[in-house]
């Protein structure tokens, strides 16, 4: 008790001594790293023993000028976010581990709390959980100071986290509905790391990616926790949000959540990584000073590697960092930083960085479920006072599955849909090309709508068909490049008027944790957006053949147009569109594909988009004449595309040998096939 009272007074007086007036003395005061004019150094992971923590009693300043603030948007100071149930009174300076205030002017540095009282109002109050070198110093033993850091932090964090819900995504083009992350649902299959090894089957919902399985090799095992887990997913379905969700719900939920087990949650934007330490990206951009001071900081980093079972990271867009900028989160990726603790990561597909070799776990995001799609569509169509409409809309999906099937799988997509629905009276577009027509003028409409501007329903304004085109061409070279989002600066440089395509809804800012780093970056609300701008570019190309050519040969050498997924396939989905706008003269696109000998399958595809006319048909039976003989599976659609080619009067094939295999599942695709083939 005799210490504990020693150490207060003495720290008593050292506040008191930094709070004075300066007076004239020349005894030279012994440098510090805080003292002014000392070059401030980079803030490096510690590496202190228990001794010499205790022994830092380095004074702190609790004074807090602009220039030291912190606000989500940067540069302007707002006020803290209270972190205990207890508010400095005022009248004095707090630096108090539990609450107070200050008596008649009075400083306290009391570890209960202290008196109200008038006094002081011209001194700054440190916010009441800003934790100082100071009180650092004052508590006993490194366990102490360690476990009531991670409390204070967690509550700080927490308080951050459920704050996501204030700041839902509301779209340009359907501004009445919101959607906020504790709503979020979204569902995962695993992928296996390695050929040879197998993975439960099934979707996985959010709740359980981090569970560990059954082992497929042991009845009555259980595998280890994962501790390094990747998340892969395509732009639109949710890879960030899935990070900010399992923050939102560890930090609303801290004593039922799933993740309870975690006593603190950090989310690092990995785009705004700067290089450097991990350490030095938390004390900047995750826990800035006014929270918790370098001393205390380094307290609890060397505490957190006590913990790191409990301690869970979520990486947010591996595909994006910088690799001259990766600093030493390689090694927090590879398990030599923190190997005990859990690490997420996202990224989309095909990211060129290689993959983090110490992967326990791979998941891809396969977005919504059939049960999780119904509840969106009946949450949108009751927020708009039509709660019937849910059921309509999924018969229309169930009817078309393979058209819209993968659509359904994306939250904004199925707004989309039934934006569309309201839009058309109650029916959706029969083609893809149509459905992303109606889309687009939906958008414009409704920007031109905000500013008090007319427009005729079916036809574009010259205006935004030249932005579309540029910002198409933008789109272009993106997916060539497989980089499908953007920044600021390709928006100002390389499409003119680029800031109207965020105020249309096409483009989305991309969230950031971050505190003061934010790269401007966006993307698009899905990626089959940037696939028909771009061919609604290149159908503007249709009287330059030579430039056509030049830009379809550039997809094909770029993408693989020959892929059979054709969520996988950005060029094939090109091309698509591609003739699809451009109609009865998309035959120009059949002679250039047709050269680049395309399966069969992929030009029956191109030509239901376009449509059956008379010389996309020749162009098509030009192509398949050359073949000797072809194999088709009686119970695939592609029997149903041989059926439309022949019942077309104007197929030109003079013969078609058929070997058939009969499966009695396909009798209807039997008859409309051999019903073509008798016709011709």
């Amino acid at each position: 008790m005799m210490s504990a009272d020693i150490s207060r007074h003495e720290s008593n007086s050292e506040v008191t001594s930094q709070l004075r007036p300066p007076t004239t003395t020349t005894t030279t005061p012994t440098p510090t790293p805080e003292s002014p004019g000392t070059p401030s150094k980079s803030l490096d992971p510690p590496h202190l023993s228990n001794g010499q923590m205790m022994m830092m009693m380095t004074p702190h300043r609790l004074s807090l000028n602009v220039k030291e603030g912190w606000s989500p948007g940067g540069g302007v100071l707002e006020t803290p976010i209270p972190l205990g149930s207890s508010t400095p009174q005022p009248g004095g300076v707090a630096a108090v581990a539990g609450g107070g205030g200050g008596g008649g002017g009075a400083t306290s540095t009391t570890a209960g709390g202290g008196g109200g009282g008038g006094g002081g109002g011209g001194r700054y109050q440190a916010p009441h959980h800003y934790i100082s070198s100071m009180r650092v110093a004052s508590m006993r033993g490194a366990g102490d100071m360690g476990g009531a850091l991670v409390a204070r932090v967690a509550t700080f964090l927490r308080t951050q986290y459920k704050n996501l819900d204030s700041s839902p995504l509301q779209l340009p083009w359907c501004p009445n509905f919101r959607m906020t992350v504790s709503e979020f649902e979204t569902s995962l299959i695993q992928v296996p790391l390695a050929s040879h090894l197998k993975v439960p089957p099934g979707l996985l919902t959010l709740p359980h990616i981090l569970d560990p399985h059954q082992l497929p090799f042991s009845e009555g095992s259980l595998e280890e926790r994962p501790r390094r887990v990747l998340v892969e997913g395509d732009p639109g379905y949710g890879k960030s949000t899935l990070a900010l969700k399992l923050a939102y719900d560890w930090a609303a939920n801290p004593t039922t959540s799933y993740l309870t087990q975690f006593s603190l949650v950090f989310v690092v934007t990995l785009r705004d990584f700067r290089g450097g330490s991990l350490f030095s990206h938390l004390c900047k951009e995750v826990l800035p000073r006014h929270i918790l001071s370098k001393d205390a900081m380094s307290t609890l980093w060397n505490h957190m590697k006590k913990i790191e079972e409990k301690i869970l990271f979520l990486l947010v867009g591996y595909d994006e960092l910088v690799e001259e900028e990766s600093g030493d989160l390689i090694d927090l990726l590879d398990g030599q930083m923190f190997p005990s603790a859990t690490v997420l990561t996202t990224s989309r597909p095909g990211c060129p960085r290689p993959l983090p070799p110490a992967l326990h776990r791979r998941l891809l995001v396969a977005g919504l479920s059939t049960e999780q799609t119904k509840r969106f569509f009946t949450h949108y169509f009751h927020s708009i006072g039509k709660p019937g409409s849910g059921n309509e809309v999924m018969s229309l999906m169930s009817a078309s599955g393979e058209k819209y099937g993968d659509l359904i799988t994306c939250p904004v997509m199925c707004l989309a849909l039934g934006v569309l629905y309201e839009d058309l009276g109650g029916k959706l577009p029969s083609r893809l090309t149509d459905l992303y027509n109606s889309l687009l003028k939906h958008m414009v409409r409704r920007n031109l709508l905000r500013r008090g501007e007319p427009m005729c329903y079916d036809v574009l304004p010259d205006k935004y068909n030249k932005l579309l085109s540029d910002f198409g061409k933008v789109s272009l070279e993106c997916l060539k490049q497989n980089q499908p989002y953007f920044t600021g600066q390709d928006l100002k440089t390389r499409c003119q008027h680029g800031g109207e395509v965020i105020e249309l809804g096409i483009l989305l800012r991309m969230q950031s944790t971050s505190k003061l780093t934010k790269r401007d970056h966006y993307t698009p609300v899905h990626k089959s957006l940037l696939e028909f701008l771009s061919a609604f570019y290149l159908s503007g190309l249709i009287h330059d053949p030579s430039l056509l050519q030049v830009e379809i040969d550039g997809i094909a050498e770029k993408m693989d147009i020959m892929h059979p997924v054709l969520r996988q396939n950005s060029g094939l989905m090109v091309l698509r569109y591609l003739v699809g706008l451009l109609g009865r003269n998309a035959h120009v696109i059949f002679n250039i594909v047709s050269q680049m000998a395309v399966p069969q399958r992929i030009l029956f595809l191109l030509l239901k988009e376009s449509g059956i006319y008379q010389m996309n048909v020749l162009e098509v039976c030009k192509h398949v004449s050359n073949r000797e003989h072809v194999v088709i599976q009686t119970n695939s659609g592609e029997l149903e595309d041989w059926a439309r080619l022949l019942y077309s009067p104007d197929c030109s094939l003079e013969g078609v040998e058929v070997l058939l295999d009969f499966d009695g599942s396909s009798r209807d695709r039997h008859e409309s096939f051999f019903t073509s083939m008798s016709i011709q």
